[in-house]
């Protein structure tokens, strides 16, 4: 998959257009869903690491047989970000931010989630004709932490599946 960038100038306008736009950090949220009635855990803080650290969790990584795609160094001449939005499509939200980045010209990256693709079929497809990057983040948003490889697998290749029709 490609990523999209957006110069950083231009993020200031989005994000201000996005102002009251609530949407999941990939960190689940600590609050009961309204749709569901269900409670989520608390949400994940984010930890910033140094490029040692980082490297020292690549050098781990390796040693346990995971292979993960990470950038920790980009030009830092070129001034640019990859603007993604994870947990949907949503049908009240996605169509907006659709129309805020094609007001901007402005590409993104939306990590989808199965279920939520499933239901929404026209979201899907509307981000495929406007040109937006679609990735893939498991069928159920399940902590993958939790799962052994056979069940991370099938909730990617389920997902998988309801992306590409």
């Amino acid at each position: 998959m490609s990523l999209k960038y957006l110069n950083a100038r231009g993020l200031l306008l989005i994000v201000c257009c996005l102002m009251g736009v609530v949407l999941c950090s990939c960190g689940q949220r600590g609050a009961t869903s309204s749709a569901t009635g269900t409670a989520q855990s608390l949400p994940t803080p984010e930890i910033y690491k140094s490029p040692s650290e980082l490297q020292s969790q690549h050098d781990a990584e390796i040693e346990q047989n995971i292979t993960l795609r990470k950038l920790m160094r980009g030009d830092p001449k070129r001034r640019w970000i990859a603007l993604t939005f994870d947990d949907g499509p949503h049908p009240d939200y996605t169509p907006r931010i659709v129309e805020i980045l094609k007001r901007y010209k402005v590409h993104a990256t939306f990590f989808v989630v199965g279920k939520m693709a499933e239901k929404h079929p026209e979201l899907i497809q509307l981000l495929h004709e406007s040109g937006e990057e679609i990735g893939n983040h498991t069928y159920d948003h399940v902590n993958l932490t939790k799962l052994d490889s056979e069940a991370i697998a099938e909730e990617l290749k389920k997902c998988g599946a309801v992306i590409q029709r």
